[in-house]
């Protein structure tokens, strides 16, 4: 049996001071490396705020499903011992939404919003890790659309990475609909909290932008739930029967399918 190397110190020391730690140096390897090489912990400050010198970031978006499980595990427990209750609750939210979001969307696409979420609230205290951030999902899905359109033939780089449950590139579905449409009244080119528009492309009054949503693109739906968006961009949901927001489409009504699969869609 062998023994998980501790949390190297300078990691530990980044978490004390609530620095951005890339999971990848919480990874078993990484921490036995530290261990062997007894890495020193010193700061540098950066535009992503407070970071720990010399932890190395090159291919934390190339981190394996279960590495970055057992790392999420890991950064719950110490951000616990540091941070209390209210700063681990909401980094759980955080991990449950990258995980579901690997499995709509694609492993990359996740991993990228897992960074630019950490990033920012590492730099930011006061921004909130908790639930959704669907114009942030819309960003990371858009970026890794696009660089997939950038390179006509598939990579070898990652031929021996430790293999993933999830998909590692966005799924055509998803990247049409979060990058083409608005899911507030169907047109193409904006998001919902830059809608202009009265009227859906069904021809319904366009969905009210939900108060008191953490993320400013969120719809309501008239029964005064929001619109789910893992439901609107791939009409499914992993939470089926137990998600607790709207499964219809914000453009017709229909209950069987969400607005980014409406053949209304301009």
């Amino acid at each position: 049996m062998h023994c998980i190397a501790a949390v190297p110190p300078k990691v530990e020391e980044a978490f004390k001071a609530y620095c951005y730690i890339p999971y990848t140096a919480l990874t078993h390897a990484a921490r036995s490396k530290a261990h062997l090489r007894g890495e020193d912990s010193s700061f540098v400050f950066t535009s992503d705020g407070l970071t720990a010198k010399g932890l190395d970031r090159s291919n934390e978006l190339s981190i394996s499903t279960v590495d970055w499980i057992a790392a999420a595990k890991t950064a719950e427990e110490r951000t616990a011992h540091y941070w209390g209750a209210d700063r681990e609750s909401a980094l759980v939210s955080h991990h449950l939404v990258v995980l579901d979001i690997g499995r709509t969307h694609g492993w990359l696409v996740a991993m990228h919003y897992d960074v630019q979420q950490r990033e920012l609230a590492h730099a930011n205290h006061e921004h909130n890790l908790a639930g959704l951030d669907v114009a942030a999902l819309t960003i990371a899905n858009n970026k890794v659309a696009s660089a997939a359109l950038q390179s006509p033939h598939p990579t070898l780089s990652n031929k021996r990475s430790a293999p993933s449950d999830f998909p590692t590139s966005p799924r055509k579905k998803s990247h049409t609909v979060n990058s083409s449409h608005c899911f507030r009244c169907g047109a193409p080119g904006h998001l919902p909290a830059d809608c202009t528009a009265d009227t859906t492309a069904a021809g319904k009054p366009v969905a009210s932008l939900a108060t008191g949503a953490r993320s400013k693109h969120a719809l309501a739906a008239s029964n005064g739930k929001h619109f789910c968006f893992n439901w609107a961009s791939n009409s499914n949901c992993s939470f089926g029967s137990g998600c607790k927001n709207a499964h219809s489409c914000s453009l017709c009504g229909d209950t069987s399918h969400g607005a980014g699969s409406c053949k209304s869609r301009a």
